[in-house]
């Protein structure tokens, strides 16, 4: 019988994983507030940064999945 350390250290000996991509380890910073600018042009940036992030997500996700071989 194996103890937990001894099953985890067995799984990872088993896995050549490549190397994370860059791209999704980067965080996505909040729109800069730029003072006497209109409100909704700051709204309008800070969506565009959320898209921004959720894509990278999505482009991390599925690099995960092809790895892990799960279809999309």
């Amino acid at each position: 019988m194996h103890d937990a350390a001894t099953v985890q250290g067995e799984a990872r000996a088993d896995r050549n994983l490549p190397t994370w991509p860059d791209d999704c380890r980067k965080i996505e910073p909040h729109a800069p507030v730029v003072v006497g600018a209109e409100a909704l042009s700051g709204w309008k940036r800070e969506r565009q940064a959320l898209d921004r992030a959720n894509a990278r997500v999505k482009r991390c996700a599925g690099f995960y999945d092809d790895l892990a071989g799960k279809p999309r």
